[in-house]
């Protein structure tokens, strides 16, 4: 026994520690188990189907720690929180090869997450107890509330610290082991209650060895004297002995008001005495004694060694057990040293804790209130706001008001149907700053359908420059269409009345879309403007019609690209010569530039199924400029539409994250759903080209310049780097397919771009294969280490994406209504698949982390070499019939 003199708390003017180890969820390892449902998650299906990480969700635990004493609380609620979820197989002990038992773990680890409470140990109640809540956080849905564990933290008797590691079951869990063991046939009583009444306080090791002296007594089978060769450290057991009705394992429901007597199993005190020092520890069975008790749930611990009385019998565990590990640390030098409870005046120690506690409360509410807005702040634009969440909202309104970043929670959060609430938001939105249009956006969505939350976000649009709308266009065109959006219009034909080019932007945006309210802004921006800007638009609409005309009477059922060529050319010198030279007209795809005709010899006919026609536009100016446009007649080209602006508005984050990522962003239009074109890119050729056709490696296709008009080498793989990992970082976030080395083009320059957008957010035509494209050839130009340096500009490019998460998926849910292909079907998934390609949960180390490993798997996929050689043949084999 130890032999230290014991100590009181009122020695120690210092605070409360403890050790919060882990949560574990224990499990037979023959049954099926599903921790979400026994945790009662209903996780969201699209969720499990649209994560594409070979990782698991990012699935953790929320713990509050709080001192209580009659029903009050003595510190205000710690927070932490528990590394990912981890699932273990484990095999324990050897004291017997019958009794080798295998567990399914499932593990949050604390990592002895030290709390410290801000209350002195001389300052505590009697009764004091720890008290752990305990909740399930799984990414992206509602946090979940599994139960609560309870600790007294003093003796009921002696009122001794309770110091040392403790296994303890939750609060709410039944606990009736014991009248379980007691009731069961199969074990006879006397020997059952024998162990409760037999096993110390003191020395619980003696205790089991009487265990053994029962066994040979009580069992006729030879098998059971097994259980008697555990060795005797010839420890005499203490007089005093345990009574029946105390509590065997885990901790019983707790009455704050009348706090119940808890302890802990013989087995439990047995090995945290051994830890603590005040038993000595015997290797080989106190080893074994202590893995069980660490590793089992206190009632099934108890279980296990019960049943070593019958040898040949393997312990009935429970099917499934929830526990805790917990350390209480000794504030004395010495663990081994015993801390009693002194005695003081409780309602002065209330009184100086509520004096405390005011400020305390104050500064820790303020701190808490802090953490919980953040938190709101980082919540993915699409998640769903808990009721919490909500509650919290609703009582921090002018705060939440006042802050840009927080109004979306905000407006989700109202009672829409108070008829007083909204008349007052409604009132204080009149005066109400106007925000950035990254929030107003976000306003005109599905989730925002109420009118004054649609008249503010109008009135801050009206505050914008119409320079920065115009990139936004193609969302403010679908904004129109939306309920309460009155004076959107409005907006975008005074901005147009003088400034032709605004107008022409957004009637060749409009121009597809045969909406009722689209097409009413289009008469009205047809009668708003000048008589110059009128006159400009309708020579530009004459310019593309007699265009489609020369399509269609050249392009129509042809399929031979020399055939269509020699038409296309002698249509220009006859039906439609006037096209060969006209006065000065804007051109559509580029209305700051003016073209006076179109080259008559000059034409190329692209070999694809639709033949894709590429003419050229003289330009009037002095360096007698063109202007090359590739038409497609028949091919929708509005989703290339919206993944180009897509493409911009993320250039424009990279610049203003002063990052010069040497972006090709080109200009296109659809004109119609069958009818559109595109800027053709100059000294540029397709990886394929390249490769097959010229049979060089891109290094050597940077080298046949020789430095003489598109800069030196080393200029180029720089622009080239850059460029690669601007397009692998953008292609991924918004998950575009079918990438081959026929729509990956390279420039003279170095820079890299991409073509052709067919299949985007998600839409799979290749299995099984890396969501980016990225191969061993197109990082050879770079040299040595070539994912790494391309990593150092991917890794900021896709961190700087991360933060302009609600910028890029409002731009892309505007377009839902927008008739898209893409959108057809379930376009909601299709967006949740973005916000997971941004890994917004996680940190930015993480992030890029996690972005490096999608490319080195890319870069070594054994599916995408396939692929790749499945299209070079099906090239091929086109090329030979044409």
């Amino acid at each position: 026994m130890n032999s230290t003199e014991p100590m009181y708390t009122k020695d120690f003017k210092q605070n409360v520690l403890v050790e919060l180890k882990s949560l574990t969820v224990d499990v037979a390892h023959e049954i099926f188990f599903d921790i979400y449902k026994y945790f009662k998650i209903e996780i969201p299906t699209s969720l499990i189907e649209d994560w594409d990480s070979d990782e698991q969700l990012p699935f953790n635990v929320e713990v509050e720690c709080t001192l209580v004493s009659n029903n009050r609380p003595l510190t205000c609620p710690i927070v932490i929180q528990s590394e990912q979820h981890v699932v273990m197989n484990s095999s324990f002990p050897n004291i017997s090869i019958m009794h080798n038992v295998m567990r399914q773990q499932h593990t949050f680890s604390c990592n002895s997450s030290l709390i410290e409470l801000p209350i002195y140990y001389s300052e505590l109640p009697v009764d004091s107890t720890l008290r752990f809540k305990f909740y399930a956080c799984l990414f992206q849905a509602p946090r979940k509330y599994i139960g609560t564990v309870s600790h007294r933290l003093f003796t009921c008797n002696v009122k001794r610290l309770r110091t040392g590691p403790y296994i303890l079951g939750f609060d709410e869990p039944k606990n009736k082991v014991k009248n379980d063991l007691l009731n069961d046939p199969k074990i006879d009583s006397n020997i059952t209650s024998n162990i409760f009444n037999t096993v110390n306080s003191s020395n619980s090791l003696a205790s089991l060895n009487s265990i053994s002296s029962m066994n040979s007594m009580t069992s006729n089978s030879p098998t059971t004297t097994s259980t008697t060769n555990l060795p005797n450290p010839s420890i005499s057991p203490n007089k005093n002995t345990t009574n029946l009705n105390r509590s065997i394992g885990g901790a019983n429901s707790l009455n704050l008001n009348n706090v119940n007597k808890k302890h802990q199993s013989n087995l439990h005190k047995h090995v945290r005495r051994i830890i603590t020092g005040k038993l000595p520890a015997y290797e080989l069975f106190d080893d074994q004694v202590r893995i069980v008790a660490e590793s089992l749930h206190p009632d099934d611990a108890v279980k296990y060694f019960i049943s070593l009385y019958n040898p040949m019998k393997p312990p009935k565990l429970s099917d499934s057990e929830m526990f805790i590990e917990v350390n209480i640390l000794s504030p004395a030098q010495s663990s081994s040293i015993n801390v009693l409870y002194s005695e003081c005046e409780v309602e002065s120690i209330y009184s100086k804790i509520s004096t405390n506690m005011f400020q305390l409360t104050k500064e820790s509410n303020n701190i808490k209130i802090q953490k919980t807005f953040a938190q709101i702040r980082s919540m993915p634009p699409l998640a769903d706001i808990t009721s919490n969440y909500r509650s919290f909202i609703r009582t921090n309104y002018e705060t939440c008001l006042n802050d840009p970043s927080l109004l979306s929670a905000l407006f989700r959060s109202m009672n829409w149907s108070n008829e007083d609430d909204i008349k007052n938001l409604s009132d204080k939105l009149k005066d109400l700053p106007p925000v950035g249009l990254e929030y107003a956006l976000e306003f005109f969505t599905s989730r925002f359908d109420h009118e004054p939350v649609r008249q503010y976000a109008v009135r801050c649009i009206a505050s914008v420059p119409p320079e920065t709308l115009q990139l936004y266009l193609p969302q403010l065109i679908q904004a129109v269409k939306v309920s309460y959006s009155d004076g959107l219009s409005d907006i975008l034909v005074n901005h147009s009345k003088e400034n032709v080019l605004f107008a022409s932007k957004v009637y060749w945006t409009a121009h597809s879309d045969d909406d009722p309210k689209v097409n009413k802004l289009k008469n009205d921006l047809m009668s708003g403007v000048t008589e110059d800007v009128m006159v400009s638009l309708k020579s530009q609409r004459k310019l593309i019609d007699d265009i489609y005309a020369l399509l269609d009477k050249s392009v129509g059922g042809k399929r031979v690209t020399t055939e269509i060529q020699s038409k296309l050319r002698a249509n220009l010198a006859g039906d439609f010569a006037h096209l060969q030279h006209f006065a000065p007209v804007r051109l559509p795809l580029e209305p700051t530039l003016f073209t006076v005709g179109i080259d008559p010899v000059d034409i190329k006919v692209f070999q694809s199924k639709l033949c894709p026609v590429a003419l050229k536009f003289l330009i009037a100016d002095e360096n007698n400029s063109v202007y090359r446009i590739i038409f497609k007649l028949g091919d929708d080209m509005r989703q290339d539409q919206l993944i180009l602006q897509l493409f911009e508005v993320m250039d424009k984050i990279f610049q203003t994250t002063s990052m010069q990522l040497n972006i090709t962003t080109y200009h296109i239009h659809a004109f119609t759903v069958k009818f559109g074109c595109c800027q053709f890119i100059d000294n540029s050729k397709a990886i394929y080209d390249i490769v097959n056709i010229d049979n060089q490696s891109i290094l050597e296709y940077f080298e046949d310049d020789k430095g003489e008009k598109f800069g030196e080498l080393p200029a180029k793989i720089d622009r080239y780097t850059r460029s690669l990992a601007a397009y692998l970082v953008m292609t991924y976030v918004l998950l575009v397919g079918d990438r081959h080395d026929n729509n990956i083009m390279v420039k003279k320059d170095g820079r890299l771009l991409h073509i052709d957008f067919g299949f985007i957010l998600g839409e799979v035509t290749k299995p099984f294969t890396p969501p980016v494209k990225l191969r061993k050839g197109m990082l050879s130009p770079i040299g040595g280490d070539g994912l790494n340096k391309v990593m150092n500009f991917a890794g900021p490019a896709f961190n700087a994406l991360r933060k302009q998460a609600r910028l890029i998926l409002t731009l892309i849910e505007l377009m839902f209504d927008s008739k898209l292909p893409c959108f057809n079907e379930n376009p909601k998934r299709k967006l949740q698949r973005v916000e997971q390609s941004l890994m917004l949960p996680l940190t930015d180390i993480e992030a890029m982390n996690a972005l490096k490993a999608l490319l080195l798997d890319s870069v070594n996929s054994k599916a995408m070499t396939v692929w790749d050689k499945v299209h070079e043949i099906a090239v091929s084999h086109a090329a030979g019939n044409v």
